[in-house]
């Protein structure tokens, strides 16, 4: 692996990179429509410094960084194309960062995303620590749970989902709900009733409510005394508020409503946090099963209502 200092000239190269990193991140504050390219001109242009990560001459990843307050360099972004991860590149970048690009002895900064368990572990095993933590109270604005309605955007709402799974798919499960076009996202609401969370007057998470007795995969679904949900998401900036909850909390009362005894759900057996967060609310693991749609095997949990 060979390294380069990049230049205004390849900002239109490292904004795609740029655009492509926020994607997997799923962002915390900044959207994903932004003009890539002018940010990333404006940084090369100002404080900030590049290198590109080539392999066979062709850039497999890049790093951005500025001086951080005369106490090293804080490292902004750090990407690796993505059919070139789990290949070792990303250490061996960094490596080259540290021993040949910067001066010796530099301290490097960074930022990972507490829902980006992945990245901590990357970052842990080269050696970075924590050492300070940034805490944010976003607005508690009234959440309201309501059925879809016929003003609400559903190509909005498909891109919702594609950033509540882009960590997942990121860690190489590819959720339906990460990639699905829009009138994926209509039919498979169409399946029951979908239910939106509302809150700073915009819709910030979802979920279908599913009868029982389905033509499924799932002999839990086929169940005529199971409903269940699908399509679970809440927008990664309104993550950790309690809104994956009431979203559940009403498809499950939806099933009591139906007269359903039990409600199920699923997800990659590899998805262990998603599981566990479902244990806590009472559901149990009670089959496996593999989707056409998918590249893991899903388990089945269900709770008796």
């Amino acid at each position: 692996m060979r390294w380069r200092r990049a230049t205004v000239g390849d900002a239109p190269l490292l904004a795609d990179m740029n655009r492509q990193l926020r994607e997997d991140e799923a962002p915390l504050a900044e959207p994903l429509r932004v003009d890539f390219e002018s940010r990333m001109l404006g940084w090369l242009s100002g404080e900030y410094s590049a290198v590109l990560f080539e392999l066979n001459a062709v850039p497999v990843a890049y790093a951005l960084w500025r001086d951080h307050e005369g106490r090293g360099v804080y490292l902004r972004q750090f990407f690796v194309a993505r059919d070139r991860r789990r290949q070792g590149l990303g250490r061996r970048a960094i490596e080259l960062l540290v021993s040949e690009v910067l001066p010796p002895g530099t301290d490097v900064t960074l930022e990972v995303l507490d829902q980006n368990p992945t990245g901590l572990a990357f970052w842990r095993a080269l050696g970075f620590c924590s050492y300070a933590r940034t805490l944010l109270r976003a607005s508690q604005a009234a959440l309201v749970v309501r059925l879809i309605g016929p003003d609400d955007d559903w190509s909005m709402l498909t891109e919702l989902l594609h950033r509540a799974y882009a960590a997942l798919a990121a860690r190489g499960l590819r959720f339906y709900a990460s990639h699905q076009d829009e009138s994926a996202t209509r039919e498979r609401a169409g399946e029951g009733e979908c239910f939106v969370a509302v809150q700073d007057g915009k819709i910030v998470g979802t979920v279908t409510a599913l009868p029982g007795g389905r033509e499924s995969k799932s002999s839990w679904y086929q169940r005529p005394d199971t409903a269940s949900m699908g399509q679970l998401a809440v927008d990664p900036p309104y993550q950790g508020r309690g809104i994956g909850r009431a979203l559940m909390e009403r498809a499950e009362r939806r099933a009591v409503e139906r007269g359903a005894q039990w409600i199920a759900i699923d997800t990659s057996e590899r998805a262990v946090e998603l599981i566990a967060t479902y244990r806590r609310r009472g559901y149990e693991i009670v089959e496996s099963v593999k989707w056409d749609v998918t590249n893991y095997q899903s388990v089945v949990l269900a709770k008796r209502l």
